[in-house]
Parts: C-alpha cells; sequence; structure tokens
C-alpha cells in the first residue's frame, strides 16, 4: 500500500506536468526530506523540486516584525502590568505566578481570532457573578475589590501589552497568525498551493487555508480514515470533521477505509519495569531483515525511555536513526542547574562563604565531571572525600579545595557569590559551561551537546539581561531561571529514510511505516493528562470556541490513530509498576482497540501478553548461610590474631552470619559528613565531655600512669560546679565535631540533639551527686576511658587459641579501697539487662542477661590489668533523671561461677566458629541483623 506522501505526490503528477508549478504547506520539516524522495521516485528523471514550506515558514515570508521569544515577552509584559497603578508594587516573584498563563491566553485568542473586547468583558462578567454576593446591603470585601480590579484592568493591559510590542517592531506567533488570518490575501503566489496532512488547525490557519481554496489558489488534503471519520463522537476525526465543514469539502481524496477492513497484527505487551519495555524493542528489532528495518518505527509514546532505549538497540540493527526533541530537563543538565542553584541556596541559608560538602559531593560525580577528570584528580577527591569525613566537614572555603586548574576554576565559579546581581550569575554559568566543554572535548558527544544548546539558550538569556532584569530574590530567579532553560531541547536528527526511525509522536505526522513498535502507552503518557493553565473558564472556552482537554486528546488522538492506516504490525508496551493516577494503566487508545476496533474488523489479529524478566521479581537473593571454606578459615585466622571485642562476640551470639559480615568480611556502613548528629556520635560526644569534666579528679591518665599530686575526692559541691560547666563544655565539643561550625547547633536537628545530649550529662552529673551523698566514704575517679587488654588461652578441639580481648571501660570508681567499673549507655536500661542467672545452657544465661557478657569482658580485663576482681561492675544509663546505675546482679550465683559460665560461653562460641561443618547461619529469631 502507498503512504500517504507517495499517494500525496500520485495526485500532484496527474494535476500538474511540472512539480515546480506549485507549492506545498505541510506541518513538519521531516517530511520535506520525504516528499523529496518521494518526487524523484514518481518523476525517474531529472526535476525540478516543488518549494516546500511549513506553516510557520509561509506566515512568516516577508514578515516586517522580529518575532519575540516567550521569555522576553514575559518580561515586557510585566513592565507593562507595573505601570499600571492598580499593581503598584507587584513583585516579580507575584506575577511569575500568573504572568505566563495571561501570557498563553493572549496567544490563543489572536490564534483563534477573538475579538478580545468581547472576550474580556465575559470574563468580567463572569467574575462579577462570582463575587457578587445574595446579602442585601453587604459591601464586598477588600481582597473581592482587588480581584475585581484584575479583571477591569487586563484589557488595558493587553492594549498596552500590544502596542509596546508593535513599538519596539515586535509580534509574536498569536499576533502573527492573527494578521495573517485577517489579510490573507498577502500569502497568495502565484502557483497552486497545497496544503497537506495537517490535523488541530486554528481559527487562524482554518480562514487562510479557506481563503486559498475560495480564491481558487489552494487545496487541502488530509489523511483520514472512515473508521473515526464516521463516528460523530470519535476523538480522533475531531478536528477533521469540523475542518471539513468549515473548508467546504464534501470528502477528502484521501479518506481511507482501510481500519474496518485490512488486516493487521497487534501485540499488547505489559512490563513491569521501564528496562522490559526497551527489551521488548529490542527484541523485536534484532527479528526484522534490513528491508523490513528501513520502514520500521521506534515510537516512544513516553520520550523518557529514549537513553534507555538507544543502549539496548541490538547490533544487528545496522543503522537506528533518532528524531526526537529531549527535553534538557530529562538530561543530566536538570541535577547540574540544581546544584548551581543549591550551592548558592546554602550559602544564602547559612550565611557563609563556604560550599555544603553534600553539594561538593554531588559536583564531583556528576557525569559533566566523571566524563573527563583523569585517575590522578578522582585520587584526590577521593582523599578530599575521606579527610572531610574523618573531619567532619560540613562546610569547606574555597581555599580547602584544590585538585586541577581546570576543576578549581569551575569551583571558583560556582561559589562566586550572586548577592542577587543575575546578570553576573548568568555569566558565570556561561564560564562554567564553557570550561567543561572545553575539558570534555568532542569525545563525548552527547554531554557536549547538552551544553552547547545550555549555552544558547544562557547567550539569549544573557543579551536579555542586558536590558535589565526587573527585582528579584534568589528563590525567583530560580524559578524564572528554570522556566527558561527547561524550555530547550536537545535536537536529534538522523536519516530520516534510512534504517530504522525512533521518534516522538509529533515527529511522525505524515509518515507511514510497515511495522510500528510504541513504548510507553500508558494512561496519562499518551494522552497526557496535564492540565490546561488558563485564566479564562472551562465553559467560556468552550463558548468562545478556545480548545479545552478534550481537544488536546484529539489531536494525540489522531497522531496516533493515523500511524495505524498503513501498518501491519503493531508492537505496543505499557508500564504496570508506577505512581500516580493511571501511571500503571494502559493507554485508552489500546482498550479502543480491543473494544471498538477488533469488534468492527475481524482482521484484527490482537494478542495480548506479560513481559516477564530472566529473574523472579519477588525471589529472594539473600544469603541465608555461608560455608566455612578454606578461604573462610583464614579469615578466622587472621581475625583472631587482633584484638577481640565483646561486642563481636555478643554479636555472634544474636546472629552468626551477621558476625562473618561484620567482623570477617568486614563489611560496614558506609561513613558519611554527618550535618545532623547520629546518636552513635552524640554518644561519642558525650563522653568525651563527661571524661573532660572529670579528668581534674582522675587519679591515673590515659597511659595509666599515676597523676602527681594526687587528685582529691569527688565532692557533691564538685558536682554542682561540673553542672554549671556542663553546657559550654559540651557545646564545645558538639563545635568541635562539626569541624567548628558553630552555626551548625544554634538551631534543627543538631540544637535539638545537643539539648538531649546536655539533659544526659546532667542526668549523670545529679546521679553522681545523689550517689555521693549516699555512701559512707569519698569517692575517687581512678580512670577514664580505660583501655584494658588481656589474653585468655581457649582449649578448643585440644589446641591452644588465645583470645587477646580489648575493652575501654568509661570509668573506673574508686569507693576507699572499693573498685566499681562504670560503662555509660544512652540508650534504655532495664533491671532484667544486667540480672545473671544459669539457664539450661551458657548461651541461654548470657543472651537473656543484655550486658551479662560486655561487664564479665571488663572484670576479666580488671583481674588481669590489678590482680583481683572488681567489687560491682554495671551500667549507667544516663538518659534516668535518678537511680540510673545497674549493678550486675548475681541469681543464685557467686562471682566464680559467673566467670567460669563466662569462659564456658567462650569455649562454646569458638567451638561453632572452628567447626568447618557449621556453616555461619543467619538466626532466625534475630530481628536486627545489619548485614543478613
Amino acid at each position: 500500500m502507498k503512504s500517504f506522501i507517495a499517494s500525496c505526490v500520485q495526485e500532484l503528477m496527474l494535476a500538474h506536468v511540472n512539480p515546480d508549478e506549485f507549492v506545498l504547506v505541510i506541518p513538519s520539516k521531516r517530511a520535506k526530506r520525504y516528499f523529496f524522495e518521494a518526487f524523484v521516485q514518481a518523476y525517474k528523471k531529472p526535476i525540478f523540486l516543488p518549494e516546500i514550506l511549513t506553516i510557520d515558514e509561509l506566515l512568516h515570508q516577508n514578515l516586517r516584525k522580529t518575532p519575540i521569544d516567550k521569555t522576553r515577552q514575559l518580561f515586557l509584559l510585566y513592565q507593562v502590568v507595573v505601570k499600571n497603578p492598580e499593581f503598584d508594587g507587584l513583585s516579580f516573584e507575584s506575577f511569575l505566578s500568573w504572568g505566563p498563563i495571561v501570557l498563553n491566553d493572549f496567544e490563543e485568542m489572536n490564534r483563534y481570532i477573538l475579538d478580545t473586547d468581547q472576550v474580556f468583558r465575559n470574563l468580567l462578567s463572569i467574575k462579577e457573578l462570582d463575587s457578587w454576593n445574595l446579602e442585601e446591603g453587604k459591601e464586598i470585601s477588600e481582597s473581592q475589590q482587588q480581584f475585581m480590579a484584575f479583571w477591569e484592568v487586563l484589557p488595558l493591559i493587553y492594549e498596552q501589552y500590544v502596542h509596546e510590542l508593535t513599538l519596539r517592531g515586535f509580534t509574536t506567533g498569536g499576533l502573527l497568525l492573527r494578521e495573517r488570518a485577517l489579510n490573507p490575501e498577502e500569502l497568495f503566489g502565484e502557483k497552486q498551493t497545497y496544503f497537506i496532512g495537517f490535523n488541530a488547525l486554528t481559527k487562524a490557519e482554518q480562514n487562510i487555508i479557506n481563503a486559498f481554496i475560495q480564491a481558487k489558489k489552494g487545496t487541502y488534503w488530509a489523511d483520514v480514515d472512515a473508521f473515526y471519520m464516521n463516528s460523530s463522537t470519535h476523538e480522533a476525526g475531531m478536528f477533521h470533521r469540523k475542518n471539513k465543514e468549515v473548508l467546504g469539502q464534501a470528502k477528502a481524496p484521501f479518506e481511507l477505509n482501510e481500519l474496518n477492513s485490512k488486516e493487521l497484527n497487534i501485540e499488547i505487551i505489559a512490563c513491569p519495569q521501564a528496562s522490559g519495555q526497551v527489551k521488548v524493542a529490542a527484541s523485536a528489532l534484532s527479528t526484522l531483515t534490513l528491508e523490513a528495518l528501513n520502514s520500521t518505527l521506534v515510537l516512544l509514546a513516553d520520550e523518557r525511555l529514549i537513553m534507555p532505549l538507544l543502549k539496548n538497540i541490538p547490533a544487528s540493527v545496522n543503522q537506528a536513526n533518532v528524531t526526537v526533541g529531549l527535553p534538557l530537563n530529562q538530561t543530566p543538565l536538570k541535577p547540574f542547574v540544581e546544584l548551581i542553584f543549591s550551592i548558592q541556596e546554602n550559602k544564602e541559608r547559612f550565611k557563609t562563604q563556604s560550599a555544603y560538602y553534600k553539594d561538593l559531593l554531588a559536583l564531583f560525580q556528576h557525569p559533566f565531571i566523571t566524563v573527563w577528570v583523569p585517575q590522578e584528580v578522582r585520587e584526590k577527591i577521593t582523599q578530599w572525600e575521606i579527610t572531610s569525613i574523618k573531619n567532619n566537614r560540613v562546610f569547606q572555603s574555597e581555599k580547602q579545595l584544590t585538585f586541577t586548574p581546570i576543576l578549581d576554576r569551575i569551583l571558583h565559579l560556582l561559589l562566586r557569590n550572586w548577592d542577587n546581581d543575575y546578570p553576573t550569575a548568568i555569566k558565570s554559568m556561561q564560564e562554567i559551561t564553557q570550561e567543561l566543554l572545553d575539558a570534555i572535548g568532542k569525545n563525548n558527544e552527547f554531554e557536549t551537546q547538552i551544553l552547547v544548546v545550555f549555552q544558547q539558550g544562557l547567550m539569549a538569556l544573557q543579551n536579555l539581561a542586558s536590558e535589565g532584569f526587573p527585582m528579584m530574590n534568589l528563590r525567583t530567579f530560580k524559578q524564572f531561571f528554570n522556566q527558561h532553560w527547561s524550555s530547550l531541547s536537545l535536537a536529534y536528527h538522523g536519516n530520516p529514510t534510512q534504517g530504522v526511525q525512533i521518534m516522538g509522536l509529533l515527529e511522525t505526522r505524515m509518515l507511514d511505516f510497515k511495522n510500528l513498535i510504541v513504548l510507553g502507552l500508558n494512561e496519562g503518557v499518551l494522552p497526557p493528562n496535564n492540565g490546561l493553565d488558563s485564566v479564562i473558564p472551562m465553559d467560556l472556552r468552550k463558548g468562545l470556541g478556545l480548545p479545552t482537554p478534550r481537544e488536546k486528546q484529539g489531536l494525540f488522538s489522531h497522531h496516533f490513530y493515523r500511524l495505524l492506516h498503513r501498518a501491519e504490525n503493531v508492537v505496543c508496551t505499557y508500564a504496570i509498576g508506577g505512581e500516580g493516577i493511571g501511571t500503571a494503566e494502559p493507554s485508552r487508545y489500546l482498550t479502543q482497540i480491543e473494544m471498538e476496533l477488533c469488534r468492527v474488523n475481524p482482521r484484527v489479529n490482537l494478542v495480548k501478553k506479560m513481559y516477564t524478566t530472566p529473574l523472579l521479581l519477588n525471589q529472594d537473593y539473600r544469603l541465608s548461610s555461608i560455608e566455612k571454606r578454606p578461604q573462610i578459615v583464614h579469615l578466622l585466622e587472621n581475625y583472631f590474631s587482633k584484638k577481640v571485642s565483646a561486642s563481636a562476640m555478643l554479636k555472634y551470639l544474636q546472629c552468626p552470619l551477621d558476625f562473618y559480615f561484620r567482623y570477617l568480611a568486614e563489611l560496614g556502613e558506609e561513613e558519611t559528613v554527618e550535618e545532623d548528629l547520629e546518636m552513635s556520635s552524640m554518644g561519642k560526644i558525650i563522653h568525651s565531655t563527661l571524661e573532660e569534666l572529670y579528668l581534674p579528679f582522675a587519679e591515673r591518665d590515659r597511659n595509666n600512669e599515676p597523676v602527681a599530686p594526687p587528685p582529691p575526692p569527688v565532692k557533691a559541691t564538685d558536682i554542682e560546679g561540673l553542672i554549671s560547666k556542663a553546657p559550654e563544655v559540651l557545646r564545645r565539643h558538639f563545635t568541635l565535631y562539626l569541624d567548628n561550625d558553630e552555626s551548625l547547633i544554634a538551631s534543627g536537628k543538631n540544637y535539638l540533639t545537643y539539648t538531649v545530649a546536655l539533659e544526659f550529662v546532667l542526668n549523670l552529673l545529679k546521679n553522681d551527686r545523689a550517689y555521693i551523698n549516699s555512701i559512707q566514704g569519698d569517692l575517687y575517679i581512678h580512670r577514664l576511658e580505660a583501655y584494658l587488654t588481656a589474653p585468655m588461652p581457649v582449649e578448643v578441639k585440644g589446641a591452644i587459641i588465645t583470645l587477646n580481648w580489648v575493652g575501654f571501660v568509661d570509668r573506673i570508681d574508686r569507693i576507699e579501697e572499693r573498685y566499681r567499673l562504670v560503662d555509660y549507655k544512652s540508650g534504655k536500661v532495664k533491671a532484667e539487662h544486667v540480672e545473671f542467672a544459669q539457664k539450661e545452657d551458657v548461651r541461654k544465661s548470657f543472651i537473656a542477661c543484655k550486658h551479662g557478657l560486655q561487664l564479665a569482658v571488663y572484670a576479666y580485663l580488671f583481674e588481669y590489668n590489678y590482680g583481683f576482681w572488681p567489687d560491682e561492675k554495671g551500667i549507667y544509663a544516663i538518659q534516668k533523671s535518678r537511680d540510673a546505675f545497674f549493678p550486675l546482679t548475681l541469681k543464685e550465683v557467686d562471682e566464680a561461677d559467673f566467670m567460669e559460665d563466662f569462659r564456658a560461653l567462650i569455649v562454646l562460641i569458638l567451638e561453632e566458629i572452628y567447626d568447618l561443618e557449621k556453616p555461619f547461619e543467619h538466626l532466625v529469631s534475630s530481628k536486627y541483623c545489619n548485614y543478613c
């Protein structure tokens, strides 16, 4: 079956001897190449090709005014608006919330050649009715008066806006269309003009085409099918039914009746993931011959699939031509622009000249940087990250950031203060973009093209900035800037007549393909369900003949159904996993095909499938056990040759597999700079604060050397002094932890963490004061943060294994000649956590006594280093305001039995660990494994 373009060329050959006797006007530039190809194939001899214009090119012929872009229109409208007393003092930020909407309405009124005065009168009447108060004698409010003033002055704003445009020699797309529609004869030429392939015509476009037809200088041809044209309700024929009526055509010369009778193979495939959709496309393409590929279209209903698709095109496809406008806000440029603004926002928010570490981290990990930095710079960045984490540097000055000349210049430009000077901000962004272009080079075409288009957008904005920006803050500039650059697209233009074609829906106008692969055909994606922003109410829009969401859906519907006219094989995919209304539902077009087309045409072969990935989606691939192979034995020997802590043995008791991951495989949580302090960090700060407060009373230093002269005991009056010093000492340790940036604890989460930590410190001090007042004798602080080590030889299956215990005892107290081991805990502590009773086996005994194992290790360490057992050992629950010390209590056992059970537990653990037949298994009862 001939394509629509080939059929048009055949009709033109019958009507004209030579192709240069007429002019073609078509909807898109892309179809020009197909027309040229069709003319060459039809005439089979050297010919003068006809002039082929898009509708925009026709309208712009002999234009005496300069087209103005949307951003400049917005600035001009704002200048007009603020000159009116009703809008005196209107900020640009407030204007941005409605200015672009009003501009679009102005354009639409012109495209549909409406009487603007009548439109504004209708609007005012509607708003007056909305504000009408039924309560007799009650005056309308001030806000209602301001609301009404807007609608009253809107006609004047429009008039002034058009006057300013005319005065400056500018025109907009809508004004140009109105002018041409009111004077269509200015577009007439000597040759016959054919308007081909149009769908949703505005009133102005209809007037222009009708004027050509009435003057016998033009002809209108549409590509339609009886399936939807003969239905008064089918949305695909909505515009064409109106066009036929307005343009006086009883029957379009190319109105087909194919969809009602032709054979058509359609596969509808539901895909759980986006990756599945591109896999379907790759599979379908791999089965096609070279000839078939030349007549194949991959239609991106969801254009976000462009990058995954390009990465999955099979090697058998020699040529894939992309013609789709990829919006820049769907490329890596979007997070880069967000990063630029984030740096300025954080400098403003925290009132600092330094850079926020998260912004720096995002910069160094961004493709615009990683694609070109050499290995030695990457190593510098890695070292910078390690140092930042070690010193907890939340903010860093420019002098702390030295890597390579190009990266240093980029950092300098990024950290330059804008201070509401946005022309300078744009200039900085231009310089950053140029630095990146120079660094990336031509080998990375994708990133280069993105930056080139962005640079062009910046240049346009810089030209506008030279005329002066309105006053705005950073937030407003960000909103305005995003409106400007996010409308830009990265244009792909491949060979339109050879190889498989990859397009968005609008690029397919007038083109035909035998094989269609449609990706992302979900409701809300095609047709899109984004609303219509307008100050004109929907009922008035409908009365005026302006498009509503219904017409918008009709536009997309025809584009889709037109592709089916001459197609033979169609594969459609849609996603069944998504968020938001409709995102997981198939498009209504698929439902219409099944419920309507299949019923009238039995030759439509419809197959519905579900795409399944090679891996089962719900299968749990987590390991539940690790066999003790030779390399595991090597890890064991390596681990036990080093110092061993009580927490490691406790981890084994809780879950052997978690012990393997944490201590043998040495998996750990990724360290990051903490801006909001975690509980573990708060605990460290509390420990260091208490150590400083009690340090003047410690009998021994960190090296276990006696302090001379010997410090006095701690008295209740001393505690009063420590309570008064505590807030300042704690604040200093907080600030030190946050890289000496005190602003980070001035407010927010860190301030709340500080207040909680202060409460804990004060709780402990008050508990100590109560303890001093209750004991017989004096309290001496024997040691703080006591680092103790001790070997423990253990016989395991006839072999001696020596455990090298290590522990930090937070505090060792001395009350006369009695010694007390103290361990601080910021979590909740209960009496049963320190109650030890013998169960049926030692494992259960120590599991039941949550802190028993740790306190046993501390007692063993103390005995080894001091030669005698401590008199008391326990947990200090610092979150408790009183009765905070929980000593270990032994139920029906003595100290010797307790320590004997401790040794038996260690033997049991080591026997299990060294039993090569027993794997490291996840303990089902363990609910808090970090790595299982």
